[in-house]
């Protein structure tokens, strides 16, 4: 038959879509001779795609053996018969729903069920699945109070250096917490969780204030506490924040506390995870498996290809930004350092870089310490000095092992001058 009519034909053809007429098509335009320069363009693409591609998921760190990777571990151990748990921060209990979808919504009623007002950490005194980046599949035992520290920093009621923050106040994604690279005559402890803003970050610190007093107080700071890009259709950490009732009360009423690390039974939100977790486990079959590791994802893991392709846009400034309202965060962080004025703790703020900032002129950067200055806070700049890729994870938006460890040097530095 003549090439020309069998390429028409195969265009007309319902089937156009499978893989396998589409390479018929390239090759059979490649032997018509009206169609052969398209052709070879279209074989030259495909070729320049497929080994581009190839390239990202290499560099990048082999982004579908790792996810195969995440989903075998989760499997082991929760088939080995240890109980385990997944990393319930406190943003998954906000009942606001936004692009992160119902499923990561923990239902307002297992809080009733736990006799807890607002969880403030996750389930305490379990393994926990944290997060995969550059490491794989990160878990951990948390504290007594569901926190990632060593448990018997607990055993005292004073510590030298307090945490406040996110994940990256978490450690999120590396194997070791960053506060254990602090000289060992420094006592240290993170309140830090994945998801949280600067009213879970005074709750907690509320909460802890009650029984424990910290020297210093060190609040990271995170662009998502404060900014979103236009395009990102998650809200900004604060504003879901203010729509919670439990978490507004440590806001409003300067009496309110639950008692969280001074006699608050946390044993029920313990058994809560770990059956919560095994009712989530339970659904690997055929049928439900994408649903389950969809869901999985959008609790304890961070979306690869999200923090990729915005972090390459935001880098390049294509994105406009939207900030918070201004005085409800100042508010937020005023009633944060009268909570740290009330046991003579000092409260230093350390806005961060992320992924995508800029080390020069950054938005998010002039945003956050003209609002400090203006409250006349105390900062630690560590901006410039983190400001580089080679602190982040290649896979993930979070700092790698170097990235924590610089920051906790920086922090360690400060505390020393500080202290003379």
């Amino acid at each position: 038959f003549q090439a020309e009519d069998g390429i028409r034909d195969l265009v007309r053809s319902r089937g156009l879509g499978d893989v396998y007429k589409r390479q018929l098509l390239c090759f059979l335009m490649v032997l018509a001779k009206k169609t052969r320069p398209l052709g070879l363009s279209f074989t030259f693409f495909s070729v320049i795609l497929f080994v581009g591609l190839t390239s990202l998921q290499h560099y990048y760190g082999a982004v579908t053996v790792n996810n195969e990777s995440k989903k075998q571990k989760f499997s082991e151990l929760m088939k080995s018969g240890e109980e385990v748990a997944l990393n319930l921060t406190p943003s998954s209990w906000l009942q606001l729903l936004d692009d992160r979808g119902s499923d990561s919504i923990i239902p307002l009623e297992y809080r009733r069920e736990i006799g807890i007002q607002f969880p403030l950490g996750s389930a305490p005194s379990v393994k926990t699945l944290f997060c995969a980046e550059d490491d794989g599949l990160i878990s951990y035992e948390t504290d007594r109070f569901g926190f990632r520290n060593e448990d018997d920093e607990w055993n005292n009621t004073f510590h030298n250096i307090l945490i406040l923050g996110d994940s990256f106040a978490e450690s999120a994604c590396v194997p070791n917490a960053f506060q254990t690279n602090f000289a060992q005559n420094l006592s240290a402890v993170s309140l830090g969780k994945g998801g949280n803003g600067p009213l879970t970050s005074l709750a907690a610190f509320i909460e802890y204030n009650n029984r424990f007093k910290a020297e210093n107080v060190y609040f990271l700071v995170v662009s998502n506490d404060y900014s979103r890009p236009v395009r990102n259709k998650s809200s900004i950490d604060l504003e879901r924040e203010l729509l919670e009732p439990e978490l507004l009360k440590y806001l409003t009423d300067p009496e309110f506390n639950q008692g969280y690390f001074n006699g608050l039974d946390l044993q029920s939100y313990r058994r809560f995870a770990v059956e919560y977790s095994k009712s989530l486990a339970n659904t690997i079959d055929g049928s439900n498996e994408i649903q389950f590791l969809r869901t999985v994802s959008k609790l304890f893991f961070y979306d690869f290809i999200k923090n990729i392709v915005l972090s390459k846009i935001e880098r390049n400034n294509i994105q406009e930004l939207r900030f918070v309202n201004k005085s409800e965060l100042e508010q937020v962080y005023m009633r944060i350092n009268y909570t740290a004025d009330l046991t003579s703790s000092k409260l230093i703020f350390v806005p961060l870089p992320d992924k995508s900032s800029s080390c020069k002129e950054d938005e998010k950067r002039r945003f956050i310490d003209g609002l400090l200055i203006g409250l006349n806070a105390n900062i630690l700049d560590v901006w410039d000095d983190l400001c580089d890729k080679k602190y982040f994870a290649n896979s993930g938006g979070h700092f790698n092992s170097l990235g924590y460890k610089a920051l906790s040097d920086l922090i360690e530095s400060d505390f020393l001058r500080n202290k003379n």
